[in-house]
């Protein structure tokens, strides 16, 4: 089994590429990558973090918004929300009142309300749909298992094993040519 590199190293790679960071910005950004649960969301507040660094909130917030830009975009993200507002930020075709929704209407969003968003921001039920549908197919978390490298094997082109002092030789790939073992070299 060719062997593949885990999410996290690929993170962890991403840190050296980083512009003007010092060994303590580097130890936090490691720090918050260890601290991403299952789905790739932050599972530490950012005021656990300074308090273990004795350092200022806003000097991890900033290293939190520099994981942010790391592919996969928006990794560390707190929630969903977070999440879905960090996609739309990075999409220029992003429908202009999908952060709105996002930040103000999600329960309605989910609830398909397309009467009520249409009457609340003064928008056609068409348009309405269309943000909906467009918030719709955002990826629900940073997890990415897509992205891992493939698997690739390594298949033997010949198995041969010993059986009862006789070697069997068994080709795996019919299209090969016969393999015939010469006596002296068995002996």
């Amino acid at each position: 089994l060719v062997q593949k590199d885990s999410i996290y190293e690929f993170l962890f790679d991403q840190i050296p590429l980083q512009q003007n960071l010092s060994e303590l910005d580097r130890n936090i950004l490691s720090y918050l990558i260890y601290n991403l649960n299952e789905k790739f969301f932050l599972d530490v507040t950012v005021e656990e973090v300074a308090k273990k660094f004795r350092i200022q909130v806003d000097i991890v917030e900033n290293l939190l918004f520099l994981l942010h830009t790391f592919e996969p975009i928006g990794i560390g993200s707190r929630n969903l929300i977070e999440y879905l507002l960090i996609q739309i930020d990075n999409d220029l075709s992003a429908p202009p009142l999908a952060s709105e929704f996002v930040k103000n209407e999600l329960d309605k969003v989910a609830d398909l309300s397309i009467s009520y968003l249409s009457k609340t921001y003064n928008i056609s039920t068409k348009e309405t749909q269309q943000i909906i549908q467009y918030i719709r197919s955002l990826q629900p978390s940073p997890y990415v298992e897509h992205k891992h490298p493939t698997e690739n094997y390594i298949l033997p082109e010949v198995i041969t094993e010993k059986l009862n002092d006789e070697w069997i030789i068994q080709l795996t790939n019919s299209s090969l040519p016969t393999i015939e073992i010469n006596e002296e070299y068995i002996q």
